[in-house]
């Protein structure tokens, strides 16, 4: 389950506390997603943060990246397990290659990194092509499945739990 967190909760150390606490267990099966703006508020507490959530076996996922003043410098300190890309430069796989160049450099960056790659924003199938293409882990977007109701969504998992049914939102 992926939880998006907030840079005011991720600098407040009771609430990382009170997460490491409700998440004891729950090793791989729980991951924060911070955006990287969240980070730059207060760089430091963020990293310590972070890092106590990474100690603990909580993954945390780097969330619209790119769509800030991304930092090379915090991606080398950062202890992340995921780095998603912003839709911002998903969207335009299509039509520019600049967009496709800056997404191809990231993957394989996040890669190098250790991180697996989230592409944001897939509205295309031709998108999804490019993505697998370049390498990108997953997917997610209109493409591959709208907002629904949670009854909706739960009848849908459930239909996918089928034996032989693949995961939908693997890109690879």
């Amino acid at each position: 389950m992926s939880v998006n967190l907030s840079g005011r909760l991720l600098s407040d150390e009771s609430f990382v506390d009170v997460v490491m606490a409700a998440t004891r267990g729950a090793s791989g099966r729980l991951c924060l997603e911070i955006t990287e703006t969240a980070v730059m508020h207060d760089s430091e507490a963020a990293l310590r943060m972070i890092s106590r959530f990474a100690e603990a076996g909580v993954s945390v996922s780097l969330d619209d990246y790119g769509s800030g003043l991304s930092s090379l410098a915090y991606l080398k300190r950062i202890q992340a397990d995921e780095l998603k890309i912003d839709k911002a430069f998903v969207m335009g796989l299509d039509e520019s290659s600049r967009d496709a160049l800056l997404v191809k450099s990231t993957i394989d960056l996040a890669h190098g990194l250790g991180m697996k790659v989230t592409a944001e924003g897939v509205e295309t199938g031709s998108a999804l092509a490019l993505l697998r293409g370049m390498g990108c882990d997953m997917a997610q977007g209109y493409f591959i499945g709208r907002p629904v109701p949670l009854a909706d969504l739960i009848a849908k998992l459930d239909a996918d739990a089928e034996p032989g049914d693949g995961a939908a939102s693997a890109v690879a």
